[in-house]
């Protein structure tokens, strides 16, 4: 079973252990209403993604060591 299945398999099973969940529900209920009057705004970074820093300090370090 690869990587991508187990984790797909796991979040399957956790989602099913939280529908029985009355904290859960009411949780992802007031979530939705407040995505729906657009109080919930999707999380947006300044900073570059982890692989385009890691990239740039290489090529830093390489300039100065290489």
């Amino acid at each position: 079973m690869s990587l991508i299945d187990q984790v797909k398999k796991t979040v399957e099973e956790q989602d099913e252990a939280k529908k029985g969940n009355s904290e859960y529900r009411e949780l992802s209920a007031f979530y939705a209403k407040m995505k729906e009057l657009g109080l919930v705004q999707k999380q947006e970074y300044s900073i570059p993604p982890l692989d385009t820093t890691g990239r740039r300090v290489r090529e830093l370090m390489c300039q100065t060591n290489c």
